[in-house]
């Protein structure tokens, strides 16, 4: 539930609606502050079904400015449209004003907010909601943040990325020939991520209960309102067998850094299910843990914003019989890489 927070005139400061191109100030002494953004890149697919085009993946649609003063009020914030960049010159000709001294900077691209009228105070504006639900081709949200010390007028650099992270199936096969399998194939196939965080805060931030989706297995009720349709679950084939399909299957998530799997806190999880002679079978990865892909040099445990997690799939025996027990190693093999959403690879392992 979105978070309202009312409030009134404070040091003369008033933010009556934070409607397009808008800027408010403190009625100090002014500095313009340029802006340079700077995206990560990323390759995601978009609306249409195509993959890998750095236009679509990288649009910004809206991109907001926030400067908060040393105490934590809000003295400047500045919102553009994707056309207001274009008229400045491109991302790194952004401006913004603001007195001098040292100011927390935020931006936010594609944050979807109609307004953020009581968001005046740091505190408060790290308390509002981004919802998994909410996130759509060509316009997931992306943040970032810096802290500056503004002195006349000069340049800040602020890079922006990604909230969701992105998990690829790329292909699922079986491997049945010379066992007493063979001849059967993998049925009724489907893809989908379990344990997924449903928000967080603009900067990527978690709160301390928060909302999880496909809590333990696939939920449908919780699907139902996501903007994109198959972001966390894929009805994926009706059977595939030894010659393997090979389409790429996307899906999307909020960071899940979680080290140490406890009662409350769960890794976010990929489950490939299925049925061989009839009976239903999963076969689950517990994304980027120690013994399902994890590597020190990656640097994380888990789920992390703006990087990419892709998986194959070889199935050679039954699976486990629910979503939340642990991958029958002997049975499937999984391939799995990750990278950062600029597309260079790394590390790859199989397990």
């Amino acid at each position: 539930m979105k978070k309202i927070f009312y409030w009134a005139m404070m040091a003369g400061v008033v933010l009556a609606s934070c409607s397009k191109s808008e800027e408010i100030v403190s009625p100090e002494e002014e500095q313009v502050v340029n802006i340079k953004v700077k995206r990560a890149g990323v390759y995601t697919k978009n609306s249409d079904g195509d993959n890998g085009i750095d236009d679509n993946d990288n649009k910004i649609n809206t991109l907001e400015i926030f400067l908060f003063k040393s105490n934590g009020a809000l003295e400047s914030y500045k919102k553009y449209t994707a056309a207001e960049i274009t008229a400045a010159g491109g991302l790194s000709h952004l401006e913004v004003k603001s007195t001098v001294g040292e100011k927390n900077i935020y931006v936010i691209a594609n944050s979807k907010v109609t307004d953020w009228i009581g968001f005046i105070d740091e505190e408060h504006f790290l308390e509002r909601e981004c919802n998994l639900e909410d996130e759509d081709y060509q316009n997931f949200t992306m943040s970032g943040s810096t802290t500056a010390t503004i002195s006349g007028t000069g340049s800040v650099e602020v890079t922006i990325s990604r909230l969701v992270a992105r998990i690829v199936v790329t292909r699922i096969a079986t491997s049945f020939y010379g066992t007493p399998y063979e001849g059967q194939s993998l049925r009724e196939v489907k893809l989908y991520l379990t344990n997924v965080h449903g928000q967080k805060n603009f900067l990527g931030s978690g709160f301390s209960s928060p909302v999880i989706l496909n809590n333990g297995g696939y939920v449908p009720a919780d699907n139902s309102d996501l903007t994109i349709d198959d972001m966390l679950y894929e009805s994926v084939a009706s059977s595939i067998g030894d010659s393997g399909e090979e389409d790429d299957h996307y899906f999307y998530c909020y960071e899940n850094l979680t080290s140490q799997e406890t009662a409350t806190e769960k890794y976010t999880r990929l489950i490939l299910e299925g049925k061989i002679n009839g009976v239903k079978y999963y076969y689950p990865v517990d994304i980027n843990q120690v013994g399902y892909g994890y590597q020190e040099s990656n640097g994380h445990y888990g789920v992390k914003r703006n990087t990419s997690y892709s998986f194959d799939f070889t199935i050679s025996g039954p699976g486990a019989l629910t979503p939340d027990d642990k991958l029958v190693s002997y049975t499937v093999t999984v391939n799995t890489s990750v990278a950062g959403w600029s597309g260079a690879s790394d590390y790859s392992v199989s397990f």
